[in-house]
C-alpha cells in the first residue's frame, strides 16, 4: 500500500455547499499528510524531516492543518468555486499569513538544534 493510498480520508461537503463548475474540492481525497503543493512552504527542506516536524505535537498538526484549509478556501474562491466577502476573504488571508509565519518560527526553533 502506498503512502497516499493508506493516508486518504473522506471529507464531507457542508450542507450548503454551492456547485463548482470547476469541480467540487469534496469530490478529492485528502492527504492526511504534507502534499506536493502544500510543501511549498518548506521547498528547500528534506520531506522526512518535514513529516517529522508537522507531527511532532498535535498544535503543530493542527496550525498546518489549518494552514492547509485557508489556502484551499482562498484556491477556490479565486478560482469562482467558493463566494466569500471582501471582508472574509481579507480575514482568510491574513489568518493564513499568520499561520505560515507562525509555523516558520516553529520551524525554525524546531530545527535549530537539529543543525
Amino acid at each position: 500500500m502506498t503512502f497516499t493510498q493508506a493516508h486518504r480520508i473522506a471529507i464531507q461537503p457542508a450542507s450548503d455547499a454551492q456547485p463548482c463548475p470547476h469541480g467540487s474540492p469534496h469530490d478529492r481525497p485528502v492527504r492526511a499528510g504534507p502534499t506536493a503543493r502544500s510543501m511549498a512552504m518548506f521547498e528547500n527542506q528534506q520531506r522526512d524531516d518535514v513529516e517529522k516536524f508537522i507531527h511532532k505535537d498535535p498544535d503543530t498538526r493542527r496550525l498546518y492543518f489549518r494552514h492547509q484549509e485557508l489556502n484551499d478556501k482562498l484556491d477556490n474562491a479565486g478560482r469562482g468555486c467558493l463566494a466569500l466577502g471582501d471582508e472574509e476573504l481579507t480575514r482568510m488571508k491574513l489568518e493564513k499569513l499568520q499561520a505560515k509565519n507562525q509555523l516558520q518560527r516553529m520551524w525554525d526553533s524546531w530545527s535549530a538544534p537539529r543543525h
